[in-house]
């Protein structure tokens, strides 16, 4: 009985220790960036956080890049859907507004859609704010009609916008009149670019 106890002492011994140096090393390379993404980190003391961080890179890579390719050969008409005019402003009532002229040039009525818009300023590399939002057409829009949209996002309120200001609009998705979406894969946008851009930079310095 005595040897049985010893030897199973030993056995837990090892098995604390092993876990103990997994959950450590687990712990030294987990990192989670700015995104919300797991990413790892390496560090001289635990190589193996090299190949981690490699392997992590590389998944995120190739996301990316499937999103990009998907996008490319969808056959939404969300690019003739077109934002021609577009504007920052604040209203009579201080409120600040988004103005666009839009034109249909898809073979359908649109209910509404959602916009990716960028504000920025001449003389300042980073823009006051980078936003996702969606707005409806009530009446919508017919093909080949064109409109005039004001756009009024709460986002637009918790940031002074200068009024030299200006604005940038791309299209993500659009909806037909039943609130159907008519893009079946999500667009590629700026801000996925210059992420697969960085990721990609990154994985070389790993090198």
């Amino acid at each position: 009985m005595y040897r049985n106890y010893k030897s199973l002492l030993i056995y837990l011994s090892i098995l604390f220790t092993a876990i103990i140096t997994n959950s450590s090393n687990a712990d030294v390379c987990k990192y989670v960036d700015n995104y919300g993404r797991i990413t790892y980190v390496a560090d001289p003391e635990h190589p193996a956080c090299k190949t981690k961080q490699k392997e992590s890179l590389k998944l995120e890579i190739s996301k990316l890049e499937e999103k990009k390719t998907n996008a490319s050969v969808d056959k939404c008409e969300r690019n003739n859907f077109l934002v021609k005019e577009s504007r920052y402003y604040e209203d009579e009532h201080n409120n600040p507004t988004l103005e666009f002229s839009i034109e249909n040039k898809t073979s359908t009525p649109i209910s509404g859609a959602t916009i990716e818009y960028t504000i920025k300023s001449q003389d300042r590399a980073v823009p006051w704010i980078e936003e996702i939002g969606r707005f409806d057409i009530p009446g919508g829009i017919e093909p080949g009609e064109k409109i005039n949209k004001k756009f009024q996002p709460i986002q637009l309120r918790m940031v002074e916008i200068p009024s030299s200001a200006y604005v940038a609009v791309r299209i993500s998705q659009i909806y037909s009149p039943y609130d159907k979406a008519l893009c079946s894969t999500p667009m590629f946008s700026d801000q996925d670019e210059r992420l697969l851009e960085e990721l990609k930079k990154n994985l070389i310095s790993t090198e």
